[in-house]
């Protein structure tokens, strides 16, 4: 039962477009000693900088098995493959032909960093949630010094963090099946069975400034609390991943080491094989303000020494030791200040 969101949910007509710069790194793959390009993937909004839902049936991010991946190559009959929208029309309906420029290479293209972290957390109900959803979010928000708005964002700006809430029908917002729910964090056979007849979720969008960056552990504390007030599956729209409440405990409350959290459980790392080689890219970046990674051409081989090397790179950028911007770094791993991740 997956269906797509429509675009008006999270502030359409706006739309994101991926870019991505080349910043070499120069690091150390288990076994052998190379030099591996990394591009940095910014978020460039025209006309709003709201999210936008990705779960569209006609397209998924590749399997995820977090924090290290063994992907399997698409068969080549395999219907998630995106699909032509214009594909069953006929020559003589088709749109009219526009004057387009064409796409710039991603290196001609300007870098823009992110001006504030987002995120988009949900809860999926699979029968009628235990309270009202709206009226836990404005309690739970006071007690953790967020403002909260109900469908859309504030037209002035807002100095702390903010979360958006929404309480959206499986029409606007339904969960996604399949792979993403074979991967599901401590769910039952039963729970899966049940989430997807899902009819109704609350979903909160999550704005961040850059130097508040720490807010975000306030928040996964809140989705917590939501769950526990409304009952229901907790569900990361960026990472793509379902959570039982002692997972999200696990993954995304505990860890956390003086404000610092360790960050490999807060996004994932989605990867594609094909002819022997792999590509790397992350999805959940942005809640620390940060650019998602992409590593492409990976000898499958290596594939866990590449998201090893992408799983300490990018605590380095939460951390700070690392700046989110294209040019040439130096990974160090005695630089990583969490400690459970330094001594991993």
């Amino acid at each position: 039962m997956e269906q797509k969101a429509p675009e008006a949910q999270v502030g359409a007509p706006g739309k994101v477009v991926a870019i991505a710069l080349v910043a070499l790194l120069a690091v150390c793959f288990v076994g052998s000693c190379s030099v591996a390009g990394v591009s940095l993937v910014s978020a460039v909004a025209d006309g709003t900088s709201k999210p936008q839902r990705v779960s569209d049936p006609d397209w998924k991010k590749p399997k995820v098995k977090s924090p290290l991946a063994t992907p399997k190559a698409p068969k080549d009959d395999d219907d998630s493959a995106p699909k032509d929208p214009l594909a069953a029309l006929d020559d003589d309906k088709l749109p009219p032909a526009v004057d387009d420029p064409g796409t710039p290479e991603p290196e001609t293209r300007p870098f823009v960093a992110r001006d504030v972290a987002r995120a988009q957390f949900a809860i999926f109900h699979p029968t009628k949630a235990k309270t009202d959803g709206w009226k836990a979010v404005q309690k739970l928000a006071r007690a953790a010094k967020l403002n909260a708005y109900l469908d859309e964002e504030p037209d002035e700006e807002v100095a702390g963090a903010y979360v958006v809430f929404h309480a959206f029908t499986a029409d606007d917002y339904a969960p996604l099946g399949g792979e993403t729910l074979d991967f599901a964090h401590g769910l039952s056979d039963k729970e899966k069975d049940a989430l997807v007849d899902s009819q109704n979720a609350s979903v909160l969008d999550v704005v961040i400034p850059l130097e508040k960056a720490a807010k975000l552990q306030d928040v996964e504390k809140l989705m917590a609390d939501l769950q526990k007030a409304t009952g229901g599956v907790l569900w990361d729209e960026d990472t793509q991943e379902y959570f039982s409440p002692a997972e999200w405990k696990k993954r995304r409350l505990d860890g956390w080491d003086k404000g610092t959290p360790d960050a490999m459980w807060h996004f994932s790392v989605f990867m594609t094989a094909k002819d022997g080689m792999t590509d790397l890219e992350t999805g959940g970046m942005g809640r620390f303000g940060l650019p998602d990674l992409r590593l492409t051409k990976v000898p499958n081989s290596g594939k866990n020494a590449a998201t090893n090397m992408i799983n300490s790179l990018a605590q380095l950028m939460v951390e700070g030791k690392v700046e989110g911007a294209p040019g040439p770094v130096t990974l160090r791993l005695s630089d990583i200040k969490h400690k459970t991740r330094k001594e991993a």
